[in-house]
């Protein structure tokens, strides 16, 4: 769904470091990390909220998800 970004090399060598290897803990050993990401699909399948941040310490306010659920 392309949600996911490739974290800068410096800051994988950074984690590795640190003892964090984020391919341990991706199934295809991948670097790739996902957005934080809301989606509501209504029962026709239409995306009516699609909320994405790509900036992991974002996240959907509440009140966003009660308000377009409240739509449905």
């Amino acid at each position: 769904m392309g949600v996911t970004f490739e974290p800068a090399e410096d800051v994988l060598e950074a984690q590795r470091a640190l003892g964090v290897d984020i391919r341990d803990g991706n199934a295809d050993g991948a670097t790739e990390l996902p957005m934080p990401t809301v989606l509501l699909i209504d029962r026709d399948r239409v995306v009516r909220l699609a909320d994405v941040h790509p900036d992991y310490t974002n996240r959907t306010e509440v009140d966003t998800i009660v308000s377009a659920l409240a739509e449905l």
